[in-house]
């Protein structure tokens, strides 16, 4: 989870999370099950103020009237927080949670909070890590109030996209895949086919900080392995945080792992890159146009 402010170096501290021993400790907290029919988006508000947050890919929300709710989600979970100083934010993830989270047959939580993690926070924060939360959110004059989240980490089938892709009206192939009605592709893959247009990209990945940048308006360097096409079968994809900065500024795209490789949801880096995209249900083609901007 991790907007990025000023010179590109400079900033890269807030994408840097802080590392601290706690001491482990169990505690068993009774909590009511509000099992959803269906994953849901929860809206939490904030005590003694207008600000709230929104928590969404719910799967269960455990309650208990005298505590916290505790909500259990399947990745990716997006956090917005409205209304909100960032800087009353905290997010912490407490790492090897997930082995010592147990829900009891009394509906009791048993959770182990060992080592955490700080996590630098954005006004728009998607989770994929599996684990346990902690959020406190304490505006000024405002009570704290603290959100727990247990996450999970759920593969799910990719599909090899049927459709035919264009650019600029010329057909290409792709290594691409569909997951949950969205076409998802690699991002060196649309940066080398966007090479030479007026919405060409250049890709630099950051190994220290682990993130990825891309300058607009820059020619793209290949590295060899751009528009490898992959067997076409059904695959499992794990959703992924990819740290993306476009022009120094934070974005949120929704991404999957496959077979080591990061996959984008396409329509996010257009949105992001500001280039063309339609589909033609007729003929299931996608086209991607370099000669005008994206529209939703």
């Amino acid at each position: 989870m991790k907007v990025m402010r000023g010179k590109r170096f400079g900033a890269m501290v807030l994408a840097v999370c802080l590392v601290c021993l706690v001491c482990s400790c169990v505690k068993s907290m009774a909590y009511a099950d509000e099992t959803q029919p269906t994953r849901t988006t929860q809206k939490v508000q904030v005590s003694g103020s207008d600000a709230y947050c929104t928590v969404s890919n719910i799967d269960v929300v455990r309650r208990n009237d005298s505590e916290y709710r505790i909500y259990e989600g399947s990745a990716p979970v997006v956090v917005s927080f409205n209304n909100i100083d960032l800087q009353s934010v905290e997010i912490r993830h407490y790492i090897g949670a997930k082995t010592n989270y147990k829900v009891d047959s009394d509906g009791s939580v048993e959770i182990g909070f060992g080592r955490l993690f700080h996590c630098a926070v954005h006004s728009v924060s998607q989770i994929t890590d599996t684990g346990l939360y902690e959020i406190d959110i304490q505006p000024a004059g405002a009570e704290k109030t603290t959100i727990y989240m247990y996450v999970t980490n759920k593969p799910v089938t990719a599909v090899p996209t049927s459709s035919t892709v264009k650019v600029n009206g010329k057909a290409v192939s792709f290594d691409a895949y569909n997951i949950n009605g969205n076409n998802y592709f690699k991002l060196r893959d649309i940066a080398y086919v966007l090479n030479g247009t007026p919405k060409q990209f250049g890709v630099d990945w950051n190994d220290l900080y682990k993130y990825i940048y891309i300058t607009s308006n820059t020619s793209y360097e290949t590295v060899g392995n751009e528009l490898t096409v992959g067997g076409k079968i059904d695959k499992q994809a794990t959703p992924t945080v990819g740290e993306v900065y476009v022009d120094n500024q934070y974005v949120l795209l929704t991404s999957y792992n496959i077979d080591g490789y990061n996959y984008f949801k396409l329509r996010d880096l257009a949105s992001a890159l500001n280039f063309g995209v339609t589909y033609a249900g007729d003929t299931n083609t996608v086209d991607i146009d370099t000669s005008t901007g994206y529209t939703a």
